[in-house]
This record gives structure tokens, sequence and C-alpha cells, in this order.
């Protein structure tokens, strides 16, 4: 029978092999495990899922059926990268990751991660207690507090793989870092949603 931790990995494995293939092909392309559906179908699909969860667990639901509020068709490379920082942000993540609240503890270091190719931008700053998250068309720097720190900035697939830590931020031509890299570099060290 498989614990938690093998669970966890299980999904992020699987999860980073879409994220790969969706990265390497356009969003029209037949899933050939699912005939009537396309790459963007998928996507959508299973970060509609995995968004679901995070609201479940982050928020400490007891009624399934309330995470589906939160699902609105999204059917873009950005679906993936949306819940994975909504994950990796929520109180869930912050209480039950052993040593994740320590290191990513701080006094208000702000972090900007701008998609390029979707609407939006999602702001991240760092609290003593927790991470604040902000997102959609209208989320500014200002709205997570003073100006950021550090920018991200590039296509959303090529951001989750990033802070996944699938792909190191060196070898991430497209991303542009604008600000403190160092505090970047720290974030994506901590940011292993995997628990040990």
């Amino acid at each position: 029978m498989m614990d938690t931790p093998a669970y966890l990995n299980a999904v992020v494995g699987q999860t980073n092999t879409l994220a790969q293939w969706a990265a390497d092909n356009d969003p029209t392309t037949p899933v050939p495990t699912c005939p009537e559906w396309n790459l963007g179908d998928l996507v959508d699909h299973i970060g509609a899922t995995q968004l679901m969860v995070a609201v479940l667990v982050g928020e400490r639901l007891t009624d399934p059926s309330s995470a589906f509020e939160a699902y609105s068709p999204a059917p873009s490379d950005s679906a993936l990268w949306h819940d994975w920082l909504d994950t990796m942000t929520s109180r869930g993540y912050w209480e039950n990751v052993a040593g994740f609240a320590e290191a990513m503890s701080g006094t208000g270091q702000t972090f900007r991660f701008r998609a390029s190719d979707t609407d939006g931008d999602w702001i991240a700053r760092r609290e003593e207690d927790r991470i604040v998250l902000a997102h959609g068309p209208g989320a500014t720097a200002e709205s997570a507090g003073p100006g950021a720190d550090v920018t991200v900035e590039g296509p959303a697939v090529e951001l989750m793989l990033v802070i996944s830590r699938r792909r190191p931020l060196a070898s991430a031509r497209s991303l542009v870092v604008d600000g403190d890299r160092a505090l970047i570099e720290h974030w994506i060290d901590h940011m292993d949603w995997v628990a040990a």
C-alpha cells in the first residue's frame, strides 16, 4: 500500500510529464488515450481537478461539492501553473510540509511571476506565518505589498517547470529575472511540494 509521500510523488511525476508534453506541443494536439480530447482539454481537466483538491486541502473544506465553485474552464497553458502556485502557497502546505514554514517565513519579501502567454500576474509575499498570493488580470505588486523584490517573466509552462524544480532556472532561457536573483533561487530551493 502506498503512503502519502508516495502518492504525492506519483502525482508530481505525472503532472511533470504532462507539463513537458504541454510545453512541447500545440494545444490542439490530439490526446492518443482520449481520442475525442485535445491537449488543451486535458490540461484544463487536470488543472481544474488539481485546483479543486488544492481548495479542499488549503481551505480545509468538509464539503467536496463546494470546491467545484472554484472551477472555471481555462484551456490554456496557464491552468497547471495557476493550480501549482495555489497549492504551494496554501495554508495546508505551509502547515504540513516539514521545514517549509521555517524556510519560507519572511518579512515581506515580494515575488512577481508574470506569464507572458496569458493575462495577469501572480504576486506572492513572504510573511512570518504564511505566503500571501494574489493573481488575476488586476493583480499588481501593490496588491501584495510594496513593489516586488524580484520579477520572473516568461511562458506559463516554463515558469511551472522552474518552480517545480524540473528545469533549472539557469537553463530556462525564455525566462527573464529582474531584481534579487538570490531571492528567487531561495524560493525555488524550498518550493518542492513533495514531502520528504
